[in-house]
C-alpha cells in the first residue's frame, strides 16, 4: 500500500497540469488575475490506471442534495475492496459534467491525487485579450477568452522534481494563517462561520473547520481581511460607510464586511480603494 501511495501521490509533469482563475481585479486599466493549478478528470483516470491496472479500480457517481454530485473511487487492495468518497456542486458552466468532474477531484485528492496543489500559493498573473509568446495559455472566464502567461516558479520546481515536502515548506503553515485570520476579523465583527462560508463560496468547498481549509485558500482570505483594514485606514469609514461606498461599483448591495470577502467583488474593491487613494491625495 505505501508504495501505491507514493505513485498516487507523485507529482504531475507540469504540462499535463490545467489552469483555474479564483479571481480577478483591474489595476491602472490592466486586468490581473490570481490562478491557482490543477489536474483534469483524463489526467486522474491515467493515473489509476497507471497505479492499480484498468480492471483494479472503479469510480460511481450519485446525486448528493439538490444540486451535487458524489464520487466514489474504489481500488482492490489485498483482496478486497477499499472506497473513498467526496463530492461538489454542479458548476455553472456545465452542471452535469461540471459535478461529475469537480467531485472526482475531491475524491481523487482523498487517494493523495493532486493532493501537493493544494499547498501551492495562487499567482498573481496579468490577463491579455491576445497572446504574447509561445508559452502563454488561453483560457475562457466569464464568456470571455484570455491569455496569460503562466508562472515560471512552479515549472521550475516540477523539473527539479521538488518534492511535496519542499513546496509545503515554502508556505506558512496552517495554524500561523488561522491565527493571523483571526486576528484580522476580530475588530471587523466577522465571524469564524462567516469566513467558511466564503472560503466555501469562493473556492467551492465544504470545509466545516479551519482545519478542512488550504493554506492557499486561507491566505486569500486574509488577502481580502487585508483589503478590509487598507480601506478603512484610508477613509477612517465605518462598515455601514464602506459599504455604502463600494455598492456603486457591483449589481446589487453591499451591507457587510463578511461581503467584501467574496471574490464576486474582487475587482469592485480594488476599484474602491483606488478611488479612496485619490480622493486622500487630493
Amino acid at each position: 500500500m505505501t508504495n501505491n501511495m507514493e505513485s498516487l501521490q507523485a507529482e504531475f509533469p507540469f504540462e499535463q497540469l490545467g489552469w483555474k482563475i479564483t479571481h480577478t481585479f483591474e489595476s491602472n486599466r490592466r486586468f490581473f488575475a490570481y490562478i491557482a493549478p490543477f489536474v483534469d478528470a483524463r489526467a486522474i483516470q491515467d493515473r489509476f490506471d497507471e497505479v492499480f491496472g484498468i480492471d483494479k479500480w472503479q469510480v460511481s457517481y450519485e446525486k448528493w442534495g439538490e444540486k451535487a454530485t458524489k464520487c466514489t473511487i474504489s481500488v482492490f487492495l489485498n483482496e478486497r475492496w477499499i472506497s473513498k468518497e467526496d463530492g461538489s456542486e454542479e458548476s455553472d458552466y456545465n452542471a452535469v459534467k461540471g459535478g461529475f468532474s469537480n467531485s472526482l477531484k475531491r475524491a481523487a485528492v482523498l487517494w493523495g491525487v493532486g493532493r501537493y496543489l493544494y499547498n501551492i500559493k495562487p499567482h498573481k498573473v496579468e490577463l491579455t485579450t491576445h497572446s504574447k509568446g509561445k508559452n502563454d495559455i488561453y483560457v475562457s472566464y466569464q464568456k470571455k477568452g484570455y491569455y496569460f502567461t503562466p508562472p515560471t516558479m512552479l515549472q521550475q520546481k516540477n523539473k527539479q522534481g521538488c518534492s511535496q515536502k519542499e513546496i509545503s515548506n515554502a508556505q506558512p503553515s496552517l495554524g500561523l494563517l488561522i491565527r493571523d485570520m483571526q486576528q484580522l476579523v476580530k475588530p471587523l465583527g466577522i465571524t469564524s462561520r462567516d469566513v467558511l462560508l466564503a472560503y466555501n463560496h469562493n473556492h467551492n468547498a465544504q470545509a466545516r473547520t479551519f482545519e478542512d481549509t488550504t493554506t492557499g485558500g486561507l491566505q486569500d482570505i486574509i488577502t481580502r481581511l487585508q483589503w478590509i483594514h487598507e480601506a478603512i485606514n484610508i477613509s477612517h469609514g465605518n462598515e455601514k460607510q464602506l459599504s455604502r461606498w463600494l455598492s456603486p461599483y457591483i449589481s446589487g448591495d453591499i451591507t457587510s464586511f463578511r461581503e467584501w470577502l467574496l471574490h464576486d467583488h474582487t475587482e469592485a474593491i480594488h476599484q474602491l480603494i483606488e478611488q479612496l487613494k485619490k480622493q486622500q491625495s487630493a
